[in-house]
Protein backbone atom coordinates (compact mmCIF):
# COMPACT_ATOMS: atom_id res chain seq x y z
CA UNK A 1 0.00 0.00 0.00
CA UNK A 2 1.11 3.42 -0.85
CA UNK A 3 1.03 6.31 1.78
CA UNK A 4 -0.29 9.54 1.03
CA UNK A 5 3.46 11.09 1.49
CA UNK A 6 4.49 8.92 -0.80
CA UNK A 7 1.63 9.36 -3.58
CA UNK A 8 2.31 13.03 -3.26
CA UNK A 9 6.18 12.68 -3.64
CA UNK A 10 5.57 10.53 -6.99
CA UNK A 11 3.06 12.95 -8.13
CA UNK A 12 5.73 15.99 -7.68
CA UNK A 13 8.73 14.36 -9.16
CA UNK A 14 6.27 13.07 -12.44
CA UNK A 15 4.79 16.28 -13.01
CA UNK A 16 8.71 17.98 -12.49
CA UNK A 17 10.01 15.68 -15.39
CA UNK A 18 6.88 15.84 -17.53
CA UNK A 19 7.22 20.21 -17.35
CA UNK A 20 10.87 19.72 -18.19
CA UNK A 21 10.12 17.73 -20.98
CA UNK A 22 7.15 19.99 -22.23
CA UNK A 23 10.01 22.63 -22.17
CA UNK A 24 13.02 20.88 -23.57
CA UNK A 25 10.78 19.93 -27.16
CA UNK A 26 8.81 23.79 -26.84
CA UNK A 27 12.54 25.54 -26.76
CA UNK A 28 14.09 22.72 -29.36
CA UNK A 29 10.79 22.98 -31.51
CA UNK A 30 11.38 27.14 -31.49
CA UNK A 31 15.20 26.17 -32.80
CA UNK A 32 14.32 23.98 -34.99
CA UNK A 33 11.96 26.09 -37.13
CA UNK A 34 13.76 29.38 -36.92
CA UNK A 35 14.36 30.77 -40.07
CA UNK A 36 17.38 33.11 -40.74
CA UNK A 37 16.25 36.44 -42.74
CA UNK A 38 17.68 36.67 -45.99
CA UNK A 39 19.37 39.35 -46.41
CA UNK A 40 19.50 41.14 -50.01
CA UNK A 41 23.23 42.25 -50.68
CA UNK A 42 23.10 43.37 -53.94
CA UNK A 43 21.01 44.59 -56.90
CA UNK A 44 20.90 45.21 -60.84
CA UNK A 45 21.00 48.71 -62.31
CA UNK A 46 21.17 47.09 -65.58
CA UNK A 47 20.47 45.11 -67.54
CA UNK A 48 16.78 44.62 -66.40
CA UNK A 49 14.43 41.55 -66.61
CA UNK A 50 13.00 40.73 -69.78
CA UNK A 51 15.41 43.13 -71.99
CA UNK A 52 16.16 42.45 -75.37
CA UNK A 53 19.52 42.78 -77.17
CA UNK A 54 21.24 42.61 -80.29
CA UNK A 55 23.60 39.44 -80.29
CA UNK A 56 26.99 40.80 -81.01
CA UNK A 57 25.91 43.58 -78.65
CA UNK A 58 27.84 44.78 -75.62
CA UNK A 59 26.21 44.30 -72.54
CA UNK A 60 26.68 46.44 -69.02
CA UNK A 61 26.48 44.50 -66.30
CA UNK A 62 25.57 47.14 -63.36
CA UNK A 63 25.43 46.47 -59.89
CA UNK A 64 25.09 48.44 -56.47
CA UNK A 65 24.83 47.12 -52.84
CA UNK A 66 21.06 46.69 -51.92
CA UNK A 67 21.48 48.64 -48.34
CA UNK A 68 23.84 52.01 -47.84
CA UNK A 69 25.18 49.35 -44.48
CA UNK A 70 26.12 46.28 -46.90
CA UNK A 71 30.08 45.82 -47.45
CA UNK A 72 30.90 43.85 -50.70
CA UNK A 73 33.46 41.98 -50.86
CA UNK A 74 33.44 40.59 -54.14
CA UNK A 75 30.67 39.74 -56.61
CA UNK A 76 31.16 36.67 -59.52
CA UNK A 77 29.06 36.63 -62.55
CA UNK A 78 27.80 33.77 -64.52
CA UNK A 79 25.98 33.60 -67.43
CA UNK A 80 23.71 30.56 -68.17
CA UNK A 81 25.47 28.46 -65.29
CA UNK A 82 28.88 29.44 -66.49
CA UNK A 83 31.35 31.49 -64.33
CA UNK A 84 32.16 34.98 -66.83
CA UNK A 85 34.25 36.94 -64.15
CA UNK A 86 35.12 38.33 -60.39
CA UNK A 87 34.30 41.91 -59.45
CA UNK A 88 35.93 43.64 -56.95
CA UNK A 89 33.55 45.71 -54.18
CA UNK A 90 34.88 48.97 -56.33
CA UNK A 91 34.09 48.79 -59.18
CA UNK A 92 30.89 46.44 -59.42
CA UNK A 93 30.49 46.91 -63.40
CA UNK A 94 31.25 44.26 -66.03
CA UNK A 95 31.27 45.16 -70.11
CA UNK A 96 29.56 41.73 -71.73
CA UNK A 97 30.48 41.39 -75.45
CA UNK A 98 28.09 39.26 -76.70
CA UNK A 99 29.23 38.22 -80.21
CA UNK A 100 30.12 34.71 -79.13
CA UNK A 101 26.70 34.22 -77.09
CA UNK A 102 24.03 32.14 -78.14
CA UNK A 103 20.79 33.70 -79.45
CA UNK A 104 17.80 33.09 -77.10
CA UNK A 105 16.66 33.79 -73.21
CA UNK A 106 20.56 34.34 -71.50
CA UNK A 107 20.19 34.20 -67.30
CA UNK A 108 22.95 36.83 -65.77
CA UNK A 109 23.49 35.39 -62.24
CA UNK A 110 25.35 37.18 -59.23
CA UNK A 111 26.26 35.84 -56.05
CA UNK A 112 27.65 38.54 -53.66
CA UNK A 113 29.92 38.26 -50.48
CA UNK A 114 29.90 40.54 -47.79
CA UNK A 115 32.93 41.50 -45.61
CA UNK A 116 30.78 39.59 -42.77
CA UNK A 117 30.94 36.43 -44.40
CA UNK A 118 27.18 36.55 -45.73
CA UNK A 119 26.68 35.68 -49.48
CA UNK A 120 23.55 36.33 -52.04
CA UNK A 121 21.92 35.06 -55.01
CA UNK A 122 20.03 37.05 -57.61
CA UNK A 123 19.63 37.05 -61.50
CA UNK A 124 18.00 38.73 -64.13
CA UNK A 125 16.73 37.30 -67.85
CA UNK A 126 17.43 38.35 -71.20
CA UNK A 127 16.78 37.67 -74.69
CA UNK A 128 19.33 37.77 -77.46
CA UNK A 129 17.56 38.60 -80.30
CA UNK A 130 19.18 38.55 -84.00
CA UNK A 131 20.41 41.90 -85.40
CA UNK A 132 19.56 40.61 -89.24
CA UNK A 133 16.86 42.00 -91.06
CA UNK A 134 14.98 39.36 -92.69
CA UNK A 135 14.97 39.49 -96.21
CA UNK A 136 11.13 39.08 -97.62
CA UNK A 137 10.00 36.88 -100.03
CA UNK A 138 6.59 36.18 -102.14
CA UNK A 139 5.88 33.03 -104.39
CA UNK A 140 5.34 32.10 -108.23
CA UNK A 141 3.34 28.71 -108.97
CA UNK A 142 5.61 26.96 -111.41
CA UNK A 143 3.04 23.89 -111.18
CA UNK A 144 -0.12 22.43 -109.10
CA UNK A 145 -0.59 19.04 -108.78
CA UNK A 146 -3.55 17.02 -106.98
CA UNK A 147 -3.47 16.29 -103.31
CA UNK A 148 -5.45 14.05 -101.19
CA UNK A 149 -7.91 16.11 -99.10
CA UNK A 150 -7.71 13.23 -96.44
CA UNK A 151 -4.38 13.67 -96.43
CA UNK A 152 -3.59 16.03 -93.08
CA UNK A 153 0.04 16.72 -93.85
CA UNK A 154 2.80 16.89 -91.25
CA UNK A 155 5.84 15.91 -93.55
CA UNK A 156 6.88 16.13 -96.87
CA UNK A 157 9.52 15.06 -99.14
CA UNK A 158 10.51 14.88 -102.36
CA UNK A 159 13.12 12.19 -104.18
CA UNK A 160 13.27 11.14 -107.62
CA UNK A 161 10.28 11.90 -108.71
CA UNK A 162 7.98 10.89 -105.26
CA UNK A 163 6.20 12.34 -102.52
CA UNK A 164 6.77 10.74 -99.49
CA UNK A 165 4.30 12.48 -97.25
CA UNK A 166 3.34 11.78 -93.53
CA UNK A 167 -0.12 12.24 -92.43
CA UNK A 168 -1.31 12.85 -88.78
CA UNK A 169 -4.35 12.64 -86.76
CA UNK A 170 -5.31 9.95 -84.38
CA UNK A 171 -6.68 6.78 -86.17
CA UNK A 172 -5.70 8.42 -89.32
CA UNK A 173 -1.76 8.58 -89.01
CA UNK A 174 0.15 7.33 -92.30
CA UNK A 175 3.05 7.09 -93.97
CA UNK A 176 2.63 7.39 -98.02
CA UNK A 177 4.25 7.69 -101.10
CA UNK A 178 2.64 9.36 -103.73
CA UNK A 179 2.98 9.99 -107.38
CA UNK A 180 2.84 13.52 -108.09
CA UNK A 181 1.05 13.59 -111.37
CA UNK A 182 -1.95 11.54 -109.80
CA UNK A 183 -1.98 12.69 -106.29
CA UNK A 184 -1.90 8.71 -105.99
CA UNK A 185 -0.32 6.63 -103.00
CA UNK A 186 1.70 4.16 -104.66
CA UNK A 187 3.19 2.70 -101.23
CA UNK A 188 1.71 3.06 -97.94
CA UNK A 189 2.01 2.52 -94.15
CA UNK A 190 -1.14 2.49 -91.51
CA UNK A 191 -0.09 3.42 -88.13
CA UNK A 192 -1.82 2.34 -84.88
CA UNK A 193 -4.97 4.37 -84.12
CA UNK A 194 -3.64 5.67 -80.92
CA UNK A 195 -0.49 7.18 -82.91
CA UNK A 196 -0.68 10.99 -84.00
CA UNK A 197 2.09 11.00 -86.71
CA UNK A 198 4.14 14.22 -87.65
CA UNK A 199 7.26 15.23 -89.22
CA UNK A 200 10.09 12.63 -91.42
CA UNK A 201 13.13 12.55 -92.50
CA UNK A 202 15.06 10.24 -94.78
CA UNK A 203 18.33 8.84 -93.43
CA UNK A 204 20.40 5.81 -94.82
CA UNK A 205 17.45 4.57 -96.68
CA UNK A 206 15.92 4.51 -94.23
CA UNK A 207 12.48 6.60 -93.41
CA UNK A 208 12.22 8.23 -89.98
CA UNK A 209 8.81 9.30 -88.61
CA UNK A 210 8.35 11.19 -85.50
CA UNK A 211 5.13 10.90 -83.44
CA UNK A 212 3.10 14.39 -81.75
CA UNK A 213 3.22 13.25 -77.71
CA UNK A 214 4.01 9.48 -77.49
CA UNK A 215 7.67 10.32 -78.07
CA UNK A 216 8.07 7.87 -80.64
CA UNK A 217 10.18 7.48 -83.72
CA UNK A 218 9.09 5.02 -86.77
CA UNK A 219 11.64 3.79 -88.72
CA UNK A 220 11.05 2.08 -92.08
CA UNK A 221 12.70 0.96 -95.19
CA UNK A 222 11.86 3.67 -97.73
CA UNK A 223 11.70 0.80 -100.82
CA UNK A 224 9.32 -1.69 -99.00
CA UNK A 225 7.98 0.55 -95.94
CA UNK A 226 8.39 -2.38 -93.83
CA UNK A 227 8.65 -1.17 -90.18
CA UNK A 228 12.18 -1.60 -89.09
CA UNK A 229 12.31 -0.54 -85.41
CA UNK A 230 10.84 2.27 -83.18
CA UNK A 231 13.09 4.97 -80.93
CA UNK A 232 12.22 6.67 -77.88
CA UNK A 233 12.86 10.42 -77.64
CA UNK A 234 12.66 12.93 -74.44
CA UNK A 235 11.10 15.60 -75.97
CA UNK A 236 7.46 16.11 -74.60
CA UNK A 237 5.93 16.34 -78.11
CA UNK A 238 7.38 16.13 -81.51
CA UNK A 239 6.17 18.40 -84.48
CA UNK A 240 8.69 18.70 -87.77
CA UNK A 241 11.60 16.60 -88.93
CA UNK A 242 14.47 16.93 -91.25
CA UNK A 243 17.85 15.58 -91.46
CA UNK A 244 21.51 18.20 -92.10
CA UNK A 245 24.21 15.67 -93.20
CA UNK A 246 25.11 15.00 -90.29
CA UNK A 247 21.91 15.37 -87.62
CA UNK A 248 18.59 15.32 -87.45
CA UNK A 249 16.51 18.57 -86.45
CA UNK A 250 13.58 18.24 -84.65
CA UNK A 251 10.92 20.99 -83.57
CA UNK A 252 8.62 21.18 -80.77
CA UNK A 253 5.48 24.04 -81.44
CA UNK A 254 8.12 26.12 -79.12
CA UNK A 255 10.99 28.60 -81.26
CA UNK A 256 13.87 25.35 -79.94
CA UNK A 257 15.42 23.53 -82.44
CA UNK A 258 16.72 20.01 -81.33
CA UNK A 259 19.38 18.08 -82.77
CA UNK A 260 19.39 14.94 -82.80
CA UNK A 261 22.13 11.64 -83.32
CA UNK A 262 21.09 9.81 -86.01
CA UNK A 263 21.83 6.07 -84.30
CA UNK A 264 21.14 6.31 -80.69
CA UNK A 265 18.36 9.35 -81.33
CA UNK A 266 19.69 11.27 -78.48
CA UNK A 267 19.62 15.28 -78.48
CA UNK A 268 23.15 16.11 -78.79
CA UNK A 269 22.31 19.95 -78.97
CA UNK A 270 19.90 22.93 -79.30
CA UNK A 271 19.50 26.60 -80.26
CA UNK A 272 16.60 29.21 -80.32
CA UNK A 273 15.08 30.92 -83.32
CA UNK A 274 14.92 34.31 -82.86
CA UNK A 275 14.40 37.47 -85.45
CA UNK A 276 14.98 41.06 -84.91
CA UNK A 277 11.72 41.19 -82.73
CA UNK A 278 12.14 38.16 -80.59
CA UNK A 279 11.64 34.54 -80.56
CA UNK A 280 9.64 33.01 -83.53
CA UNK A 281 7.15 30.55 -81.91
CA UNK A 282 5.09 27.66 -83.27
CA UNK A 283 8.19 25.91 -85.87
CA UNK A 284 6.52 23.06 -87.58
CA UNK A 285 7.71 21.26 -90.68
CA UNK A 286 11.01 21.40 -91.67
CA UNK A 287 13.50 21.35 -94.54
CA UNK A 288 16.94 21.69 -95.14
CA UNK A 289 18.08 23.12 -98.35
CA UNK A 290 21.89 23.92 -99.41
CA UNK A 291 22.84 24.75 -95.56
CA UNK A 292 19.44 26.41 -95.00
CA UNK A 293 17.06 25.90 -92.57
CA UNK A 294 13.26 26.28 -94.13
CA UNK A 295 10.29 26.28 -91.31
CA UNK A 296 6.19 26.61 -91.14
CA UNK A 297 5.16 29.00 -89.01
CA UNK A 298 1.81 26.56 -87.44
CA UNK A 299 -1.48 28.65 -88.22
CA UNK A 300 -0.29 31.43 -89.90
CA UNK A 301 0.96 31.54 -93.98
CA UNK A 302 4.82 32.05 -92.85
CA UNK A 303 7.78 30.17 -93.80
CA UNK A 304 10.85 31.31 -92.88
CA UNK A 305 14.50 30.41 -93.60
CA UNK A 306 16.94 29.91 -90.28
CA UNK A 307 20.89 30.11 -90.09
CA UNK A 308 20.89 26.79 -88.38
CA UNK A 309 24.12 27.27 -86.70
CA UNK A 310 22.73 30.57 -85.10
CA UNK A 311 19.11 29.91 -85.24
CA UNK A 312 18.84 33.81 -86.50
CA UNK A 313 16.00 34.28 -88.84
CA UNK A 314 17.31 35.27 -92.31
CA UNK A 315 14.18 35.34 -94.46
CA UNK A 316 10.27 35.18 -94.49
CA UNK A 317 7.90 34.10 -96.98
CA UNK A 318 4.71 34.93 -97.32
CA UNK A 319 2.70 32.30 -98.92
CA UNK A 320 -0.68 34.12 -98.60
CA UNK A 321 -3.21 33.14 -101.24
CA UNK A 322 -1.41 30.43 -102.46
CA UNK A 323 -5.21 28.18 -102.34
CA UNK A 324 -7.71 29.94 -103.41
CA UNK A 325 -11.18 30.59 -101.71
CA UNK A 326 -13.12 28.09 -103.84
CA UNK A 327 -10.38 24.93 -103.10
CA UNK A 328 -11.43 25.45 -98.83
CA UNK A 329 -13.91 23.04 -97.55
CA UNK A 330 -14.93 22.59 -93.56
CA UNK A 331 -11.76 20.60 -92.88
CA UNK A 332 -8.85 22.51 -94.87
CA UNK A 333 -6.59 23.55 -92.93
CA UNK A 334 -3.40 25.47 -92.13
CA UNK A 335 -0.50 25.64 -94.85
CA UNK A 336 2.02 22.84 -94.14
CA UNK A 337 4.33 20.88 -95.72
CA UNK A 338 8.19 21.73 -97.48
CA UNK A 339 9.78 19.75 -99.85
CA UNK A 340 12.21 20.50 -102.64
CA UNK A 341 13.63 20.01 -106.01
CA UNK A 342 17.55 19.57 -106.41
CA UNK A 343 16.71 19.83 -109.95
CA UNK A 344 15.82 23.33 -110.55
CA UNK A 345 15.87 24.78 -107.03
CA UNK A 346 12.19 24.86 -106.51
CA UNK A 347 10.24 24.15 -103.43
CA UNK A 348 7.23 22.51 -102.92
CA UNK A 349 4.17 22.84 -100.67
CA UNK A 350 0.99 22.48 -99.44
CA UNK A 351 -1.40 22.13 -96.56
CA UNK A 352 -3.48 19.95 -94.72
CA UNK A 353 -6.57 18.54 -96.21
CA UNK A 354 -5.41 20.65 -99.30
CA UNK A 355 -6.91 19.19 -102.52
CA UNK A 356 -3.64 20.25 -104.38
CA UNK A 357 0.13 20.93 -103.94
CA UNK A 358 2.23 23.44 -105.50
CA UNK A 359 5.63 23.74 -107.40
CA UNK A 360 6.82 27.36 -106.79
CA UNK A 361 9.98 29.68 -107.32
CA UNK A 362 10.88 31.91 -104.81
CA UNK A 363 11.13 36.33 -105.50
CA UNK A 364 12.57 38.63 -103.18
CA UNK A 365 10.98 41.69 -102.75
CA UNK A 366 13.10 44.95 -102.73
CA UNK A 367 12.51 48.08 -100.13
Amino acid sequence: MITFDLKLSLFIVIFTIISCQDGKQSITGISENKVDKIIPLIEFTTPFNGDNYSLGEVIIISLKPSLDSIVIDSVKIFINGSFESKLKANNLKYIWDTKNARLGLTKIEVQAYSSKGLTYKTFVNINLISKINPKNYSYTIINTFPHSRDAYTQGLIYENGFFYESDGLYNKSALRKVKPETGEAVNYAILEPKIFAEGIAVYNEKIYQISWREKTCFVYDKKTFRLDRQLKYDIDEGWGLTYDGKNFIMTDGSNTLYYIEPISFTEVNRIEVMDNIGPVNYLNELEYIDGKLYANIYQTNYIIIINPKTGEVTGKIDFSGLLSKTDYRENTDVLNGIAYNPDNGHLFVTGKNWPKLFEVSLNELRK
